[in-house]
């Protein structure tokens, strides 16, 4: 599984990425020496929150940034659009949070959203 942005996709330009990782999968990613780039975030990541939600805009040439949320539980990511998500990005990593253009993000993500459930 690629775990970074490698290139420019030129069919994502103008478009709002959006990954989704569990924090297990991270984790171990992160003891066998791999998906450094999120060493840094990690420990802020909270054990409650089995999933985190990373953005990214297809146009950036900064490919090491990206907004992320890693503190929200289950409960609490199924309870909001992915718009509404990425307005608790609290942190960034690489650039500022207006990256990514709003008005984009807002037309990409606040006709999606997921339903996590508790089962392991």
């Amino acid at each position: 599984m690629r775990m970074r942005r490698i290139s420019r996709e030129r069919e994502n330009a103008n478009k709002v990425e959006i990954w989704i990782a569990c924090r297990k999968f991270i984790e171990q990613e992160l003891k066998e020496g791999r998906a450094t780039q999120f060493k840094d975030i990690f420990p802020n990541w909270k054990p409650t929150a089995h999933v985190g939600v990373f953005w990214t805009w297809g146009n950036d040439d900064n490919l090491n940034w990206f907004d992320y949320l890693v503190d929200a539980d289950n409960l609490t990511l199924s309870s909001k659009n992915l718009y509404e998500n990425w307005g608790y990005v609290r942190t960034c990593r690489g650039g500022d949070h207006g990256t990514i253009p709003h008005a984009t993000a807002a037309a990409a993500t606040k006709n999606f959203m997921f339903i996590l459930n508790n089962q392991n």
